[in-house]
């Protein structure tokens, strides 16, 4: 599970792919090139000729590093060169039942991973979700895992996200809930749609909220400025943490209460093992007005 922001840079910036890969931009769980849609057409020859110069300056400090490439030649041609070595992995875009086994083909021959991206019409058709699903299955690479395109879904509907709502408040949000339906409970981390609008952090905040709603302890992230929002996002209230621990303990009763809550250890204990996860990297937040009053732990009988 890749806990945190993962930061997309145009392959035309310069500047912004050199910090990444010196890993000048902190509390980063992944970095991601793009040669697909943030580079123009006329410019992705260029800037793919511009990429192995980069990532020779790649560090020990920066976070693991993905390419976003537009098609699968590209990527064999750069593997070829020996230029991806400082790289974990792809970003396959586009995937659907016809484009994913080429990606998976060349990602293996180049020996890398892949995080396959959910942005086209199939995001709407659960049948086509489930095709994609099956083939991630059955494959031998390794998928870190599937992100979800929000803004390429949104251009299906001929629309662009409000920077007024969440993602949730929009046509995304039951599409959202279809994808990490599909994928997580077959074992596939999903990564939460990008947040484009860099100006408002409460906003952010309180989608990325809704994001670990919904399982998803990644996102997309477009500004340095924002990997602080979502890491502190993942910080857990000392209620949580009561709550997990208790959860945990071996000999936890097979249903029992905590602050309010029903706890029942068959059910809610993988949600408390990514608690302790979340609260051992990003630290534990303390009690605020909004938590519950504490009490007794009580014993539920039916």
């Amino acid at each position: 599970m890749m806990l945190g922001a993962t930061l997309y840079a145009p392959a035309t910036r310069r500047s912004a792919v050199m910090a990444l890969v010196r890993g000048e931009v902190q509390g980063l769980a992944a970095g991601v090139i793009c040669l697909e849609d943030a580079v123009r057409d006329d410019e992705v020859e260029a800037a793919a000729a511009t990429l192995p110069i980069l990532l020779a300056a790649a560090t020990d400090q920066a976070p693991p590093l993905y390419v976003r490439f537009r098609e699968p030649d590209l990527l064999r041609r750069l593997a070829d060169l020996g230029a991806l070595g400082a790289v974990r992995g792809i970003v396959a875009p586009k995937v659907d039942a016809a484009t994913l086994p080429g990606w998976l083909e060349a990602a293996a021959d180049a020996r890398l991973s892949v995080m396959p991206t959910i942005e086209t019409a199939i995001a709407f058709d659960a049948a086509q979700l489930g095709e994609v699903r099956a083939m991630l299955l059955e494959t031998p690479a390794t998928i870190d895992m599937v992100r979800i395109g929000g803004n390429d879904l949104l251009a299906l509907l001929n629309a662009r996200r409000s920077p007024r709502y969440t993602a949730y408040e929009g046509p995304l949000g039951g599409v959202i809930g279809s994808i990490v339906t599909q994928f997580i409970p077959a074992g596939f981390p999903v990564s939460a749609p990008v947040f484009e609008h860099f100006l408002s952090d409460s906003l952010l905040a309180d989608e990325f909220d809704r994001d670990i709603d919904h399982g998803m302890f990644n996102k997309t992230i477009i500004h340095p400025r924002q990997a602080m929002v979502i890491n502190r996002g993942l910080m857990v209230g000392e209620f949580e943490l009561a709550e997990a621990h208790a959860l945990l303990r071996p000999e936890a009763d097979g249903v029992f209460s905590v602050n309010g809550s029903m706890c029942e250890p068959k059910t809610h204990s993988p949600w408390a093992e990514t608690i302790l996860r979340r609260a051992e990297r990003f630290g534990v937040r303390g009690a605020d007005d909004t938590a519950p009053v504490s009490g007794p732990d009580v014993r539920l009988t039916a």
